[in-house]
């Protein structure tokens, strides 16, 4: 394995069982990821398609298009119409008091028929080898990122 995501060494490894849910396609979900800074999500990326033709759309948290950007290892997919949940401001909301004191965390949610899921903390979206094209987005990134406090 490259990653080598030190958190994890000492964790026990368990078999979690959890409800199975799926989003109006009817076979997975749309996958939110708010990516934090202390406390102010700053970027989303909806993950869709994961079982069959992974693709994602990056926004700023204002919901506006982040069309050049490209990072992680799956393509950007503009032609792809995703409706934007209406309780959305709920879910930026959540993701923000979940962050809040942690200099960075994505903050993955699902939504399904208005409700809405918690799915993970990620500190190492992947495993700390993200790649931004074009380049002034590690700079951007790394601007909100202030590690003065820690």
């Amino acid at each position: 394995m490259y990653a080598r995501e030190y958190p994890y060494k000492s964790v026990k490894p368990r078999i979690i069982a959890e409800e199975y849910i799926v989003d109006e396609s009817g076979y997975e979900l749309k996958d939110y990821k708010f990516f934090c800074f202390h406390g102010e999500p700053k970027i989303v990326q909806i993950d869709f398609g994961r079982f069959k033709n992974h693709r994602r759309q990056i926004y700023t948290a204002a919901l506006e298009a982040l069309s050049e950007v490209k990072f992680f290892n799956y393509p950007i997919d503009w032609s792809a119409k995703i409706d934007i949940p209406k309780n959305f401001p709920q879910m930026l909301h959540i993701a923000k008091v979940l962050s809040e004191g942690i200099p960075f965390v994505r903050v993955d949610l699902y939504n399904v028929s208005g409700r809405i899921y918690f799915g993970e903390f990620t500190f190492f979206p992947e495993a700390g080898f993200l790649k931004f094209d074009p380049d002034k987005y590690d700079y951007l990134f790394g601007s909100w990122l202030n590690l003065d406090d820690v």
